[in-house]
């Protein structure tokens, strides 16, 4: 992916090229890439490129489309990023291994390219799913604050249809966002939280929005 980065000219043509090795079969589906384009230069004077994006179909058995994909590969403090920008699925799409499959792909995809971290903007079930996925807040301040407003929120919503242990239970774990970073819970740890209703971090989660990371290399 950083080779992607080091040209000298946009050439869109050349890097869909580039990126063909990712149409494979993924799970019972296949990835069909639909176009790439790089980002130009964010000021004078800098490099000819900043990034690039690629789009791609989802694709089934039967030749149907089912779903799509937007990732993008940029450059921030001199490392190399990956941002998930979103993928979907028709409801007839789920459940059939595409996900899993692409995901474990393209990442170990990412560290043998010299991929530093993935970013993610987590909404509705995507803050579900990035948090089961082992994804950490971005702790950059503007984005933490941004978030802890978003789960307080959410938290104060559900809690009066809480029972008494579950109200416990929530406010416990907000406490730990008023001590140090370091002690702040992770989305996981709120995803995964379990009391009288057995679905209590997802009812947490899922209506909240948050900037995550998760770090590919040491």
């Amino acid at each position: 992916m950083d080779e992607l980065l080091r040209v000298t000219t946009l050439d869109n043509r050349r890097l869909r090229e580039r990126l063909s090795g990712l149409e494979q079969q993924y799970g019972s589906h296949r990835l069909r890439i639909t176009d790439a384009a790089y980002f130009g230069p964010k000021g004078s004077g800098g490099p000819a490129v900043s990034g690039f994006r690629f789009n791609g179909e989802i694709i089934d058995g039967a030749g149907k489309r089912v779903g799509r994909l937007e990732r993008h590969i940029l450059t921030e403090d001199g490392r190399t990023v990956a941002f998930n920008a979103h993928m979907w699925l028709e409801p007839s799409g789920r459940g059939q291994g595409f996900s899993k499959a692409f995901t474990g792909a393209i990442n170990d995809y990412y560290r043998r390219s010299g991929v530093d971290r993935i970013k993610i903007f987590a909404v509705q079930d995507g803050s579900v799913a990035w948090a089961r996925a082992g994804f950490d807040f971005d702790r950059t301040p503007e984005n933490l604050a941004r978030a802890l407003s978003s789960i307080r929120e959410r938290a104060a919503a559900i809690s009066p249809d809480c029972s008494r242990a579950d109200r416990k239970l929530l406010g416990d774990i907000m406490k730990r966002f008023k001590g140090a970073d370091a002690r702040y819970p992770t989305p996981r740890e709120l995803v995964e939280l379990t009391g009288d209703d057995p679905e209590l971090g997802v009812e947490l989660m899922k209506g909240t929005s948050w900037h995550g990371v998760q770090m590919l290399r040491g």
